[in-house]
């Protein structure tokens, strides 16, 4: 399995540093959302990160002592948006593997193998986490009446209260490949971005088995804001990890 990490997006919260380099009890952010893939020797990792984050913070160094034989991909400047960012990514996607996306600003207090095998066993095509929430910040899936077969997708719009938590899985790589640039040749884009939940429209579209796996709203944290790390810093007082 391939795992990608698009870290592009992210908002500096303070002198510039990257969120993935917010230090909470002596460890980065980025270690805790490493620390919850623990895929060991089946998965190689790809992360997309910016060109000036390496320069002035060694992101890639940080990166590849974390993740010993990850593939680094640095973007010169801005893309227009998650997807495309991911796409950066492109020739590390293997067509006939599964592919997990995560975004690197969210954390989830679930195991993420547990949740890829389950989509997995249940033979889907592509699969996504969500948590409760009604915040038009989010990504969102509609579901038929089982709960769990998505039937639409919509970025910073509401359709229902299952908003996605940052974990996308295909089945086959290539999947989202083709989904991707479909996406993309249709400009549906957000805001002028294009986002990686646009994809399984484009799935559902083909008849492919797209599932949604929910948690509950206190196993997720959006690390995105400064409210969102003390949250984080708050809710770790009381765990280890």
């Amino acid at each position: 399995m391939r795992v990608l990490i698009p870290l592009c997006g992210d908002t500096p919260l303070d002198d510039d540093q990257p969120v993935a380099l917010v230090q909470v009890f002596n460890k980065t952010i980025l270690e805790y959302v490493l620390g919850n893939l623990p895929f060991g020797d089946d998965a190689r990792f790809v992360f997309v990160v910016k060109q000036k984050d390496c320069q002035k913070h060694h992101l890639d160094a940080i990166l590849t002592i974390l993740e010993p034989g990850c593939s680094v991909v640095r973007a010169l400047g801005p893309t227009k948006g998650q997807l495309c960012s991911c796409l950066m990514g492109i020739e590390h996607i293997a067509d006939d593997e599964p592919l997990l996306i995560v975004n690197g600003n969210q954390f989830l207090y679930e195991d993420v193998t547990k949740i890829v095998a389950h989509f997995a066993a249940k033979n889907a095509d592509a699969g996504i986490v969500t948590f409760p929430n009604v915040h038009p910040r989010w990504s969102y899936v509609r579901t038929d009446e089982d709960g769990e077969t998505v039937l639409e997708t919509s970025e910073k719009r509401p359709i229902s209260r299952q908003a996605c938590a940052g974990i996308f899985w295909f089945a086959r790589g290539a999947d989202f490949i083709d989904a991707a640039k479909r996406v993309i040749r249709k400009q549906t884009e957000v805001g002028g971005q294009y986002y990686v939940s646009s994809t399984f429209n484009e799935l559902i579209l083909d008849g492919k088995r797209v599932l949604a796996h929910e948690i509950e709203s206190d196993s997720f944290r959006g690390l995105h804001t400064k409210d969102g790390v003390d949250s984080f810093i708050v809710s770790m007082q009381d765990r280890s990890f």
